[in-house]
């Protein structure tokens, strides 16, 4: 269920901000979400290349819409605040689906 609304918002936001930029930075935010979720529940790992992979997600994110931008020759309208939000939760909820059916699966073989 939670997941069919993660795909939900997706769509939304790829209508609101198109798929040339609602997917990278959806599924860039939803890595970056990610590992920072995970690093801080259970620390494990270097941190230096977790954060420095990290920025390194978050820097293709904004030479994707960067390069969107000069692609187009069109200045582009700035992106509404429902339109980031839309992102931003399509992110966030798709990150949290894939953290609990990970609890869940390890629960499972616990037993």
């Amino acid at each position: 269920m939670v997941f069919n609304i993660a795909n939900l918002l997706r769509v939304a936001a790829i209508d609101i901000a198109g798929l040339a930029v609602a997917f990278p930075i959806g599924i860039g935010l939803a890595l970056v979400v990610g590992v920072l979720l995970n690093y801080f529940i259970s620390p494990q790992g270097s941190p230096l290349l977790l954060f420095g992979g990290v920025l390194l997600v978050v820097l293709a994110i904004i030479v994707d819409a960067l390069a969107y931008r000069c692609s187009t020759g069109v200045t582009m309208q700035p992106l509404s605040v429902s339109g980031r939000l839309t992102i931003f939760n399509t992110a966030l909820i798709t990150r949290l689906v894939v953290r609990v059916c990970s609890i869940s699966s390890r629960a499972s073989h616990q037993r």
